[in-house]
């Protein structure tokens, strides 16, 4: 309770002007806090329990509604129709890569974009410490953001910083859309649409290729040479299916991760680390189709635990009837 209130007070005095909703938090905890007091010391609960959900009523409803937006569709989606010519179309795969957060995650579910940057709390470690070497945007520590933003200004943060387009192609980087202007020859300026850059990667090669046989596939020499175009058939979260010509090495711009499994042609065969951090399968000579799967053994651990879990709670409630 006191914590509370001297919270309120000292926020008051600092954050002028913040709203009702602050000061109601910061209230609810020391009511609900004096309410849990009094029905641990008193007998006649009747009362306080029904102040107690009338309180939690409010704060679930009537405040938390008052802080929600809703936006519809096509508000959503003003002014990103002239980028959809940028934007993969259903037999396509490409990423697209933004310094300065120009494409916002809700924008990029809307579109069907694959994104190389955006917020995300749990990330790889691999594919961070790749991102802050590809985009020049290395940060000391943790960042919930890739790429890092050291002043929360994405507009301006990563501004003099020229991504390596190489590295950004390994990742299926074909588009750079910016806030502001690059001057390398790599990207190359496609046009400018209101305050966005769009930039196309000259070095890219696709999501899926084939490299020759035997060459060390190391991020330090990370331009593909005499390479084969592979063709990706099918995209979904849990399978991807690719169609190549071997002999070589498949690489696939997807990140190595526990879990994924691969066949050739139907046998099962060893997925492989490409450029420290892409997944690669080893092709014989001929046509084939490869296909990725994800079946992580995690899952099914955690349904076979919870499974039991949940037979054993119901075991423990027959047992107490009978």
């Amino acid at each position: 309770l006191a914590f509370s209130i001297f919270m309120t007070i000292g926020l008051g005095i600092n954050l002028k002007g913040s709203g009702l909703f602050l000061y109601w938090g910061l209230g609810f905890i020391g009511i609900t806090t004096l309410v849990f007091v009094f029905l641990i010391h008193n007998q006649d609960k009747k009362y306080l329990v029904w102040l107690l959900g009338i309180l939690l009523l409010v704060d679930l409803f009537y405040v938390n509604i008052n802080n929600y937006y809703v936006r519809t569709e096509e508000t959503m989606v003003i002014g990103w129709q002239t980028l959809e010519k940028y934007f993969p179309t259903e037999d396509e795969y490409f990423r697209i890569y933004s310094p300065s957060y120009s494409i916002p995650q809700q924008i990029a579910a809307e579109y069907n974009l694959e994104l190389a940057d955006g917020v995300d709390p749990l990330q790889l470690k691999t594919y961070s410490e790749f991102m802050g070497i590809a985009t020049r945007a290395k940060t000391p520590g943790y960042s919930v953001s890739i790429p890092p933003f050291e002043t929360g200004h994405p507009e301006s943060d990563n501004l003099g910083l020229i991504p390596l387009p190489d590295h950004l192609s390994l990742v299926g980087v074909k588009y750079m859309i910016s806030e502001f202007e690059l001057d390398n020859r790599y990207w190359e300026l496609q046009e400018k649409i209101s305050n966005k850059y769009v930039y196309l990667n000259s070095l890219y090669e696709g999501m899926a290729w084939i490299e020759p046989p035997g060459k060390i596939l190391s991020v330090s020499d990370p331009a593909p040479a005499n390479i084969r175009h592979a063709t990706i058939v099918s995209k979904k979260p849990n399978q991807i299916v690719i169609r190549g010509e071997g002999p070589g090495e498949m690489v696939l711009s997807e990140i190595f991760y526990p879990g994924w499994s691969a066949t050739v042609d139907g046998e099962p065969t060893k997925i492989n680390i490409a450029y420290d951090i892409l997944r690669s399968v080893s092709l014989s000579e001929g046509e084939h189709v490869i296909i990725f799967n994800f079946h992580p053994v995690s899952v099914y651990i955690g349904l076979f635990l919870a499974g039991g879990c949940w037979i054993s709670i119901l075991l423990s409630l027959l047992r107490r009837r009978l």
